[in-house]
């Protein structure tokens, strides 16, 4: 559900800045926020710090899902993607339960992993070719949209 979510995200993003030279890596980096901020809906069900580290990390790694999305036009590639996350979670100990957080030099360093490491695919990913392959995806992406608005 959230990938359709973020898929119709993208959509109305690319849409909405499809005269701005910047419409690839703002639509990736929107919808990374809204998929973050989605993750916001587990406070209450979890405490404040884990919740945040939770928002933190899905905004991170939805600005590599939405990247992968872009450059392959593959949703169930996202899909299947996100699948084997949330599955690696709830396969560790207790990760059926709520999300807690120490401050544990062992959690910070996961943190920062689970941060940096998407962070740093997506710059690389609208860097060079990457971007006009991305951008090639998208005007495909819109096509149909735009035919719709020529009758």
């Amino acid at each position: 559900m959230e990938e359709m979510n973020r898929y119709l995200v993208i959509i109305v993003l690319l849409y909405a800045l499809r005269k701005n030279k910047w419409q690839v890596p703002i639509t990736i980096f929107i919808s990374a926020l809204f998929f973050g901020l989605l993750h916001f809906a587990n406070f209450g069900w979890q405490k404040l710090a884990p919740t945040i580290a939770q928002v933190t990390s899905a905004f991170a790694i939805g600005l590599f899902f939405a990247a992968v999305y872009l450059y392959t036009g593959k949703l169930w590639l996202t899909m299947l993607m996100h699948f084997f996350v949330d599955f690696l979670i709830f396969l560790q100990e207790n990760g059926d339960q709520p999300g807690t957080w120490n401050g544990s030099t062992g959690e910070w360093l996961v943190a920062i992993i689970s941060v940096v490491v998407p962070v740093c695919i997506y710059l690389w990913m609208i860097s060079g070719k990457r971007i006009l392959v991305m951008q090639e995806n998208s005007d495909r992406i819109l096509q149909p949209l735009e035919q719709e608005n020529m009758y």
